[in-house]
Parts: C-alpha cells; structure tokens; sequence
C-alpha cells in the first residue's frame, strides 16, 4: 500500500515550476499563433512574438520576431500589455505577483516596462 503522506505531497521544485510555466508559455502561444494563421484577428498581435520564458526568479523575457522594434510604440505597448496580461494569469498560479517584462530582438534589448508598471513601457531605438 502506498502512503499518501508520500505520494501526494511531493514539493515542487523552482525547475520545475519554471519549466511548467514556460511549457505552458510556449503551448499558448503555438495556439495563438494558429488562430491568427486561421484570420482571427483578435490573436494577430501574437505573430509579433516567438518565445516568451520565465526565468524563475522575477523575468520575462520575450522574443520578438524581426521588425517589432520598427512598429508604432502604440502598437508595442498594446502587445506589451497583452503579454503582461497574459504573463500575470499563467504566475498566478505559482504566486508570483511581481515581474520584470523585457523585449528582446535579434538578442538586444530592445524594451522593458517602465518603474516596475505592467502598463506603462519605455522601447529604445535600434538606430
């Protein structure tokens, strides 16, 4: 027989809540992005996005397809918000309240949110 105590009460580890958290990044945004291949405009904004990951500590980090730095900083920010929307439902459920939000192009940063504000965000020229 085994014990309960032993079965149902293991600790999950902080890797292991990482890796849920980006699994489930990765799964949602595979979904978006068909939706938007399939013309439902509302997940549009998805293409914008390859990969976001959580780095287990206070990170997002988002990587952006070519030529998101070049569209309209309204564009941006509407993203922005989307992906801090987005990044607050899926740590949630782990807790974590609080989150940097950094956007990254070809590996440069290229934007970040701005005072520790999930709405508000400062993007930086790649000229």
């Amino acid at each position: 027989m085994i014990s309960s105590k032993n079965s149902v009460a293991k600790k999950t580890s902080a890797k292991t809540k990482r890796q849920n958290v980006n699994t489930a990044f990765a799964e949602y945004f595979k979904q978006a992005h068909e939706y938007a291949k399939a013309g439902q405009t509302e997940f549009s904004w998805s293409t914008m996005i390859q990969k976001v990951t959580f780095d287990g500590d206070d990170e997002i980090k988002v990587k952006t397809v070519d030529g998101f730095n070049d569209t309209p900083a309204n564009e941006k920010n509407m993203i922005a918000k989307k992906i801090a929307e987005l990044s607050k439902s899926f740590l949630h459920r782990y807790n974590k309240k609080d989150f940097d939000l950094e956007f990254y192009e070809n590996k440069h940063e290229v934007g970040s949110n701005k005072n520790d504000s999930l709405t508000k965000f400062e993007w930086k020229n790649n000229n």
